[in-house]
Order: structure tokens, then sequence, then C-alpha cells
């Protein structure tokens, strides 16, 4: 009867774990990120995820030109060339409820450019009050200023904070005798003063510079001041691939100044402002952030701000964190672009993006033999965790810009073209090495992958140092 009992009571207890583990998963799912598109002008909302999800309208946008005698406030005010500000600079719209960061032109429409502003803006307004934005365009050399109004896009986040990513969308004539605007203005009717200023970005002008680019996926704060972890970051990933690194930084420690100063002169590394006009609250979580105001100091919206700076600029762009690398797993393959070209094998589809799984190295656990001079964390954490996190879940991507709308920290939120999807790298591929304190129960292995980089990494660190001596 005893051994009936146990037996009844251990049963019970896995039954109940497993509508646990069914139910939080479920919950999980919920909470990934939903592609929410506002048609401001006929004020209506539609919501959507995967093949649901809606696109931006075919129907032409309505456009008006603004004069002297329509809007004398507008008219012969400002002199382009001598108000074309700073490109990079975070801009208030209206306070606590919009602020923007940047301006780029998406030649990629057939029939018209798109002018993308990327920003963030108030969750209560945006799901309360249906905000209707104009883009004041102004062209070099005209006295008229191009009003039209925008079509608003928006990232869903996790924990659903007070500010969220957005993307204003205003159409450009695709006229060959026409040149995009020079500057471009936010403001909530056709004809108000603007007290804001974006310099129009055109970076595919000059066609394609690297094949990879590297997006700090998040941004540069206080926190991060071991100047070994960023030069082995920016190293390893340059041996991986990474030909350009674009950083954003929030409150960095003036330690490391020396060590990006470095790479920015030899032009491998570009350092943008990313001083957010709001006031973060002091209760943080464990990582430093104040995900009640914005998810993690608006990262989706330095992630798409960097994807449209490289929009046919970079071939392909990664996007990872100072603990992050995609390390290829077969011993003969040692970069991105030979792990990318093993992966295609596997994936029917035409892929816009490759996915790599999470997999965790315990920073916790040491090994010992592999102790160096500059303690190199890819060398002395090599215990990973058996349990490779589903894709779209702490993974990790390379995209193709041109075939991508939209990107999200985990995956691609919207292709630009349909026939892209993503393909998912095998785990005996590749796959992400994220290297932070890990102390959940599992089994778990030694995985020595990173090694081969080690005396690469170690000679060019050497190099780093004396040069900066």
């Amino acid at each position: 009867m005893a051994v009936f009992l146990r037996a009844l009571t251990l049963l019970t207890l896995t039954a109940i774990i497993t509508i646990s583990w069914i139910i939080v998963t479920k919950q999980r799912y919920n909470l990934l990120p939903k592609y929410v598109y506002y048609q401001m002008s006929n004020m209506t909302t539609t919501k959507g995820t995967g093949s649901n999800r809606i696109i931006e309208t075919a129907q032409p946008f309505t456009s008006f030109v603004q004069d002297a005698e329509t809007c004398p406030n507008l008219s012969n005010v400002y002199n382009v060339s001598e108000i074309y500000l700073a490109f990079d600079n975070w801009h208030t719209v209206i306070d606590d409820l919009l602020y923007v960061y940047s301006a780029h032109v998406d030649p990629r429409h057939k029939d018209n450019s798109i002018i993308r502003i990327i920003g963030i803006i108030s969750r209560h307004q945006l799901e309360t009050t249906s905000p209707v934005y104009y883009c004041q365009m102004y062209f070099d050399g005209s006295e008229n200023v191009s009003v039209i109004e925008s079509v608003i896009y928006t990232i869903g986040e996790h924990r659903k904070p007070k500010f969220r990513m957005i993307e204003l969308a205003c159409n450009v004539s695709r006229d060959p005798w026409s040149l995009p605007p020079m500057l471009v203005s936010i403001t909530t009717q056709t004809c108000a003063e603007p007290n804001n200023h974006l310099a129009v970005r055109q970076s595919y002008k000059n066609g394609f510079k690297t094949n990879f680019t590297l997006c700090l996926d998040g941004v540069l704060k206080h926190g991060t001041t071991k100047s070994s972890l960023i030069v082995e970051w920016i190293e390893l990933n340059m041996l991986l691939g990474a030909e350009h690194i674009f950083v954003y930084n929030l409150s960095g420690s003036a330690l490391l100044d020396p060590y990006l100063n470095y790479y920015e002169r030899k032009g491998q590394l570009t350092i943008l402002p990313w001083n957010i006009p709001i006031q973060f609250n002091e209760d943080l979580d464990e990582f430093g952030h104040d995900f009640h105001l914005v998810w993690n100091y608006a990262q989706t919206t330095a992630q798409n701000d960097c994807l449209y700076r490289n929009l046919f600029v970079a071939r392909h762009l990664a996007y990872l964190d100072f603990d992050e690398f995609i390390i290829p797993q077969e011993v003969d393959v040692w970069n991105w672009n030979d792990m990318m070209e093993h992966a295609k094998h596997n994936c029917t589809n035409r892929p816009g993006s490759y996915v790599a799984r999470n997999a965790f190295f315990l920073t916790n656990e040491i090994n010992d033999s592999n102790v160096d001079e500059f303690n190199l964390t890819t060398a002395l954490h090599t215990t990973m965790n058996d349990r490779l996190k589903k894709p779209g879940f702490r993974s990790k991507h390379i995209l193709i810009p041109e075939h991508v709308r939209h990107v999200n920290i985990h995956y691609v939120e919207e292709y630009y073209d349909k026939s892209y999807s993503t393909c998912v790298v095998l785990p005996s591929v590749g796959h992400l090495h994220h290297y932070r304190e890990f102390t959940k129960k599992g089994s778990k292995h030694t995985n020595l992958s990173a090694l081969k980089y080690k005396p690469y990494l170690i000679r060019q660190i050497h190099h780093v140092y004396d040069e900066i001596k």
C-alpha cells in the first residue's frame, strides 16, 4: 500500500509539473513581440503575427505642398544648409510622449521611396488616442515644404514598459528629377512650427562597403568597464568576419575611451551617442535595466536604426551583446561566411537571416588549463549547458538587410520580401556562445570550439595594447 501511495504521489507531482510547464510555455509565446500596424489616414488598427501580419499599404499616400500663403511660418524660415544638424542625436517632438532619433531613405519601393523615422513613443498614447503625426520635408534650394501624414509602425516588447519603439514612414516621390529631402521634422499639425529637425540619411548612395557589419545588441552603459572584455569581443568578432562595428553609447565608462577611440581611428568602429532625453528610474533590475520605462534603454530602436543605417551598405548584419559570440562548431570552419554556406544546405527556403540558437557557457566554472595573461572569456569558460534554447528564445542572428523590414531582439520581425525567411543554423554547424553565470541544475559538457581562435586572439590583443600605450 505504501509503495502504491508513493507511486501515486509521484505521478501527481509529475502531472502538476507538466501542466505548469505547458502554461508557462504558452505565456512565453504570448509574450513574443507582436507587430502592430496603424494606418492613420482612416484611423484603423490591425494587429497580427506571422502570416496574419499586415504590411505597408499599397494605397497612395495623401501628399501636398505648403507654401508661404498656406503656411507662412514654414516658408523661408529655414536655410537647409545652415541647419543641417548632426546626424545622430535624440530630438523631442512632444515631451514625455514622442522622441525621434534618426531618419533614413528606404529606396526599395517600386513606385516611391520612403523616409523612415526611428524613435520611441508613449505606449499609453499609442494605444488609447490614435495619434496622427506629419512629416515636414525640407529640400535644399526650395522654399516649399512638403508635408505628408505618416504611417506608424511599432514593435511589441516584453513587460509593457512606458515607451516602445516607433517608426514613422513617409512617402517621397520617385520622380527621377527629384532628390530626397535633406531634413525632416515631425509635427502633430500640418503647419505647426517644428521643434525638431532630423538630417535624412541616404546611406545606400555609395554602395556596399562591407560583407559583414556587427551591431552591438543593446547599448554601452556604465556597468561595462573591463577593457579586456571589450577588446576580446571586438577582435574575435573581426576574426569571425565583422569588418565594421556599431556601438550605441548611453553611459560608457571613460576607462574604455582609449580602446574605443583606437578602433574608431582605424575606421573599424562607429560610436553613436544614445542620450535618450528621459529620466531613468533608480528602481533597476539585476542587470541594471529600467524595464518599467523603456525596454533595455530602447534596444529595439537602436537595432532598427542600425538596420537602416546599413541598408545596401552591409551585405550581412549581425547583432550581438558583449557576452555573446556566434561560433562555428565544425573544426574546419573558421568564420561566419563559411558557417552560413554550410547552414544553407539544411534550409529549403531562401534565407533572409540566419538564426544561431543560444547555448549558455558557465562563467562560474573555470577551465584552469586555459588560463592566459588576458583571462580570455572564450578560453576560461568552456563548460556548456546541454540545453540549447529554441529559435526565437535568446537566439541571435545574422541577417541580410535588403530583405528585412524590421528586426527584433532575437529574430527578424518582418521581411520586406515575403519570399525570404529564417534559416535556423544547425547546432552542429554553429550556435551562440552566451557567457554568463548559470546555477540551474542540468547536464553540461566541455565545448572547446572557441579555443581555435585563442593563439590569434592573444597575438592581436598584444598588438592592440602595444598600440594604445
